[in-house]
């Protein structure tokens, strides 16, 4: 502002951290179908999807339109589809959904393993069988690491303790039996009388 004119101030903070959040996660442009909506081979379905199953695109009728759908890479899920009339996001879950969360790097992970492994036609079931194995195979993997791990640290220890000389060791002299001390002159202990309480 300047000494005439008050300043516009600070603009207004968004207090919905959660859109903020989910503004700024990658997304994808896919059409609704009737069975829901389909990215990396998994299916997602909530009945908010409904009204916009076959929706067709506004600027070409002959189109069908494709909505925004934003994902969080590390939990696929969920997404999140923004409303166009009610101008907010909504959660759409898995269309099975007993499904465990997997992160979008395991989903392709498993696509890839499924190709190396010869299968040309697979379920989403398929998928989050080798996802659940490859989890196995880690969890296997990080244990027996672990173990190994300790078992490396172990025989080190062990070695420089075998590899240690005697000289490296320190020197213990040899114990004499210690002497009595000297008698002090002019002293002699059967000359002690103890005090009485008399004197």
């Amino acid at each position: 502002g300047t000494r005439e004119k008050i300043g516009r101030g600070l603009p207004p903070i968004r207090t919905d951290a959660e859109k903020v959040r989910i503004d700024f996660m990658p997304y994808v442009d896919r059409t609704i179908q009737d069975y829901g909506v389909a990215i990396d081979g998994i299916h997602y379905f909530h009945d908010i999807l409904r009204p916009w199953v076959n929706a067709r695109d506004t600027k070409n009728s002959r189109q069908t339109r494709q909505f925004r759908f934003r994902y969080d890479p590390s939990d696929m899920s969920v997404l999140y589809f923004f409303d166009p009339d009610l101008k907010r996001y909504f959660p759409i879950p898995y269309r099975d959904m007993s499904l465990p969360a997997a992160s979008i790097w395991e989903i392709r992970a498993a696509k890839k393993m499924a190709r190396d492994t010869g299968m040309e036609k697979y379920r989403e079931r398929d998928l989050f069988a080798l996802i659940a194995r490859q989890r196995e195979i880690e969890a296997s993997a990080a244990t027996k690491t672990k173990a190994a791990r300790r078992a490396e640290q172990q025989r080190k220890q062990q070695a420089k303790a075998r590899a240690q000389k005697p000289q490296d060791l320190p020197q213990v002299s040899k114990l004499e039996p210690t002497r009595l001390a000297p008698a002090i002159r002019g002293y002699d202990p059967d000359e002690i009388q103890p005090l009485s309480d008399d004197d």
